[in-house]
């Protein structure tokens, strides 16, 4: 899979296509951590082709968040553009358990960006 990264003044974009995988998840987490980028984040997963993660790779991803203390609570939008990438999605949403860390699921880019910006 591959992957873009698009930062502003207040919020990450990460943009997937192909297929999805445990490293491409991983490789984004770290280069958020390196580049200390805790802003509020849009992951689109609408061109993605394949998931090749199940419960078991987001259940370990979502448990590597868990370990990390943030300066403030950060908010991710996941946009799905398909059944499979919604219940993904859903499925990471619900795995991760992190008090600082804020997940919703949408299939448009507009109501994404309106809850990121929202003061909730």
């Amino acid at each position: 899979m591959s992957h873009s990264i698009e930062k502003s003044t207040e919020l990450i974009k990460a943009v997937y296509w192909g297929t999805l995988t445990k490293e491409d998840l991983q490789g984004v987490f770290k280069n958020a951590v390196n580049n200390s980028e805790f802003l509020n984040r849009i992951e689109d997963m609408r061109k993605l082709e394949n998931v090749g993660v199940g419960f078991n790779e987001l259940l370990s991803f979502a448990q590597e968040l868990q370990k990390m203390e943030l300066p403030h609570v950060v908010k991710s939008a996941i946009i799905a553009g398909s059944q499979l990438q919604y219940g993904v999605a859903r499925m990471f949403q619900s795995t991760l358990n992190h008090p600082q860390m804020k997940v919703q699921v949408f299939k448009d880019e507009q109501e994404a960006r309106e809850w990121l910006l929202s003061a909730e």
